[in-house]
């Protein structure tokens, strides 16, 4: 890779690839913005760096009441790859403005653009300048690996806390498809509660792709994950709401709160998120995704829980 110094700033650095002709490392980005002044620009920063930057990178800038278009528009100047999109989403909660918001991206992707890969990236994550690099290599070594993406740490104040996440699922701010899984996926399904990242997940193993998160590739995210507006409490509580609409089983959501019962705060917010969980359960709300993925998943479950008590038993045993 030869690197040509346009000027003396570090964001007019322009990467040329001799080995382009290959054609493994193309790749297209799709970020949803909204009034993220404060962030955009950290993250627009940590792509313009990256050693392979996408061929194309549709940020949408919905219904932002600051200075978020702005930022965006003054970087679109700078890079011809950069597209910004001013799109009004109205009476949409903030979860399905997000669906929609990608699913506008995806009608102003250019057909002439022979992608491998894309990505859906949120406008408050910062990533090391080798981030791409090292998860398309990743993709390149399992041709069975359909989403991939690293391991965030979660900024808190001045601190930075390693997000949870199960090595097969990938944050939903940073997943990275394989265009013939992303095909597979097809459109994103509105959830009242979020949860979408997780359902495309879920469609993507239902057709036989491979998810997988790596901990040696890491990335940052400038705020705790669901936290927007919300209090700790409600966000915990709105996470187990999420689980009972993706059709987790009384049993899997029993497991998943005892299984985080030892993140900080202890106990509280795997209280909180149950009770959210439970209170969906004893009011019989209605599930609404898709009774093929819904029955799929469950037995997906099913299969984790048998593994997670057979290796507990063989543990006892030794």
């Amino acid at each position: 890779m030869e690197l040509i110094e346009k000027s003396n700033d570090i964001l007019e650095k322009e990467y040329v690839d001799d080995d382009m002709a290959k054609n493994v490392h193309l790749y297209i980005l799709i970020t949803p913005a909204s009034n993220e002044e404060k962030y955009i620009e950290a993250t627009i920063k940590s792509i313009v760096n990256q050693t392979i930057r996408p061929k194309q990178w549709i940020i949408i800038v919905n219904n932002s009441t600051d200075r978020t278009k702005t930022i965006v528009e003054n970087w679109c100047k700078l890079h011809r790859w950069i597209t910004c999109l001013d799109v009004t989403f109205k009476n949409e909660r903030n979860f399905a403005i997000k669906v929609s918001a990608i699913e506008q991206a995806k009608n102003n992707i250019d057909t002439n653009i022979d992608y491998q890969y894309i990505g859906i990236l949120d406008a408050d994550v910062i990533l090391p300048e080798n981030y791409y690099e090292q998860v398309m290599d990743r993709f390149l070594q399992n041709r069975k690996l359909g989403i991939a993406g690293g391991t965030l740490f979660e900024r808190e104040g001045k601190k930075l806390s390693k997000r949870y996440c199960n090595t097969h699922s990938v944050a939903g701010s940073i997943q990275l498809f394989r265009k013939e899984c992303w095909v597979n996926v097809g459109n994103f399904i509105k959830l009242k509660y979020g949860g979408e990242d997780a359902l495309a997940e879920i469609k993507a193993r239902m057709y036989g792709w491979e998810v997988q998160s790596f901990k040696d590739v890491t990335g940052e995210h400038n705020r705790r994950t669901n936290s927007e507006r919300r209090s700790f409490f409600k966000e915990h509580f709105d996470i187990g709401v999420q689980d009972y609409y993706l059709s987790i089983t009384l049993f899997f959501e029993i497991a998943k709160c005892i299984k985080r019962l030892s993140k900080k705060p202890a106990i509280i917010g795997s209280f909180f998120r149950f009770c959210g969980y439970f209170h969906c359960l004893t009011t019989m709300k209605k599930i609404t995704i898709p009774k093929n993925i819904a029955t799929y998943y469950k037995k997906e479950q099913k299969q984790m829980l048998y593994g997670f008590l057979l290796r507990k038993g063989l543990k006892e045993k030794q």
